[in-house]
């Protein structure tokens, strides 16, 4: 289990990192790459029931830094595992 949870915390701080950087590096014209992004989206769709109301849809972007974050967060993770343990 407290392998799982360091994992997802190593994931979860990548694709924060990630993000900070690639919205960051517009000004920089060498860098401007990294902040380059692709959307999925789903407008919000409604399941009107009887007894309940359900609304569902989501959006979802990521970034060329996000992906190499993540990339060396998973490269990573054997190493903070053995500092962990240690």
């Amino acid at each position: 289990m407290k392998k799982k949870i360091t994992l997802i915390i190593l994931i979860i701080a990548a694709l924060i990192l990630g993000s900070i950087i690639g919205k960051n590096v517009d000004g920089v014209e060498t860098l401007k790459w990294l902040g380059y992004s692709k959307s999925l989206s789903m407008q919000p769709s409604d399941f009107d029931l009887p007894v309940i109301k359900f609304t569902f849809g989501f959006d979802l972007s990521i970034n060329i830094a996000q992906i190499i974050m993540t990339v060396i967060a998973v490269i990573a993770y054997p190493k903070v595992l053995k500092l962990l343990n240690a």
